[in-house]
């Protein structure tokens, strides 16, 4: 089996659903009696084929299959060779149970473990395990809000004197379809209190998107769609905190204020809704960082206190 234990896989990269094993066994010198070569795939997978080498030299060889087990009888005259096998199984959709992992809401992922036994005289000798998991999402052209600063989190928060150009950022991130055709738009919707400043693609190219109320819009026309498809596409929006915008005060600590950003986007096609996402950030600020201070001084020497 593969030097790696566990893999993983995109399922809309295998080709035709078919999954691939190579069981590897090298042979003893001394081995006079057939050996037996029992591979048993898991359940949701159908035997499809395989092809067997004794070294570099391709063997006739063909399996007894009972369920999912599929066996191959390796003769005492292959001695002292490498026999690989190299085994290809489809998905069977009907008998697959998907799991939608606690991390990735809008995915579904199956594990399949492959066991393989070599036998001697019905006696195993060695059995070696190998996963392979596949993924898959389960919406069209899904997209998803993040903060940049922190991808994994769906609420942050952050000081507003330590944001970067006193912006708040969201970045949003749309797996085009391999086989998408139609024009897409994006909307994301921002709240009040803030102003829209710029918009940057994967490129750190400047984008200009249209804007109605408190929604932008990002047209992907059918030209793009063509360029990008089976392609994660990025963009950075970046916003400001209107001037005028009443921070919530802390009664606990009425020095300090707080304001709540909630960001929706969308990915539409032929107007509807395909997919959405959320993130939002909590900006908290010192209001009296710019207040007027006042200070004294007291001189013993001539008993004068001093303002400053």
């Amino acid at each position: 089996m593969p030097d790696n234990v566990w893999t993983s896989h995109s399922r809309s990269e295998l080709n035709n659903d078919q999954l691939t094993w190579k069981i590897t066994s090298h042979i003893p010198d001394q081995q006079n009696e057939p050996l037996t070569i029992k591979d048993t795939l898991p359940k949701g997978l159908t035997y499809e084929n395989a092809t067997i080498k004794a070294n570099d030299k391709t063997l006739t060889l063909q399996p007894t299959q009972e369920g999912n087990t599929i066996a191959w009888t390796i003769e005492p005259k292959h001695a002292g060779k490498t026999i690989t096998i190299t085994l290809t199984a489809k998905l069977d959709p009907t008998n697959i149970e998907w799991h939608t992992p606690d991390d990735q809401p809008k995915m579904r992922r199956v594990h399949f473990e492959n066991n393989a036994t070599i036998y001697q005289n019905d006696t195993p000798i060695k059995t070696v395990t190998q996963t392979q998991s596949v993924l898959e999402s389960t919406v069209k052209n899904p997209i998803t809000k993040t903060d940049p600063t922190k991808p994994t989190q769906k609420s942050t928060t952050h000081k507003y004197n330590e944001l970067a150009n006193e912006q708040l950022t969201w970045k949003l991130t749309l797996e085009i379809e391999s086989d998408q055709t139609n024009v897409l738009q994006i909307k994301d919707t921002f709240p009040q209190g803030l102003r829209f400043e710029k918009a940057q693609d994967n490129s750190g190219k400047e984008i200009h998107p249209t804007i109605q109320g408190q929604t932008l819009q990002i047209d992907l026309n059918q030209e793009f769609i063509k360029q990008h498809k089976g392609q994660t596409i990025e963009y950075l929006l970046y916003f400001s905190i209107l001037d005028n915008y009443e921070w919530t005060i802390d009664p606990d600590d009425p020095k300090n204020g707080t304001a709540i950003f909630n960001n929706t986007c969308q990915v539409l096609e032929n107007g509807k809704v395909s997919d959405q996402d959320e993130q939002t950030q909590t900006i908290t600020q010192n209001l009296f960082e710019n207040a007027l201070k006042k200070e004294g001084t007291y001189d013993e020497s001539d008993g004068n206190l001093t303002y400053t």
